[in-house]
């Protein structure tokens, strides 16, 4: 089982992320043609997710519902350690284009915005959206479901 710690060296895995997380990861994804079956998400992404999730809630609950996509996608690409520009580009890269996936499926599990919506944040079609949705939300769902929300203040602006 991967060891689950935040930048500065502290855990915060607890019983019941680390169950989560060996959940997830059994999650499979479909074998394509003339390939083995493999894990849908890889533990490396289920800690950004989990990251991202809790930066999300503390931003959310510092402010308003405008620009929560917005919120979201900064969140991801953080964790990601991916400039948005470059996610946001029409690169048809096969490991951008998957890892672009999950940062959409998880900005429409995250906030509940249409695939449309969604689809602005990324430069993308809302059918793209629909199709990273498709293929991962139900992951990212299990793994940030065990997230608590948060009242914490946002840092930068203290309120």
């Amino acid at each position: 089982m991967p060891d689950i710690r935040d930048p500065d060296g502290t855990s915060f895995a607890r019983p019941l992320i680390v169950t989560r997380l060996g959940e997830v990861l059994a999650i499979e994804a479909a074998p394509r043609r003339g390939f083995p079956s493999r894990h849908l998400l890889s533990a490396h992404d289920v800690r950004v997710m989990v990251l991202a999730e809790r930066e999300f809630l503390r931003q959310r609950a510092a402010r308003g519902y405008m620009k929560q996509c917005d919120q979201a996608f900064a969140s991801i690409v953080k964790g990601y350690g991916i400039q948005p520009s470059i996610v946001t580009r029409p690169d048809r890269d096969p490991e951008l284009i998957e890892v672009r996936q999950k940062m959409m499926a998880f900005v429409a599990v995250a906030t509940g915005a249409t695939h449309r919506q969604v689809g602005l944040v990324f430069k993308r079609d809302h059918s793209s959206v629909g199709s990273a949705c498709t293929r991962y939300a139900s992951a990212i769902r299990a793994t940030i479901s065990v997230i608590p929300p948060t009242s914490e203040p946002d840092a930068e602006t203290g309120a």
